[in-house]
């Protein structure tokens, strides 16, 4: 199983300073769920095809 598969997932640094920086920060930690959620994915993916 590739090890890329087990990196953690690290949440950003919270630099909001000003209540105009939330956007992004909102969306920095919308892009570490999607990269999780596409590791664990690939790892469903491997298990299931272990199986067969």
């Amino acid at each position: 199983m590739p090890t890329s598969l087990f990196r953690p997932c690290l949440v950003p640094e919270y630099r909001v300073q000003h209540y105009g920086d939330y956007p992004s920060y909102i969306a920095e930690l919308f892009a570490v769920i999607e990269q999780c959620n596409g590791q664990l994915k690939g790892v469903r993916e491997i298990l299931k095809t272990s199986e067969m």
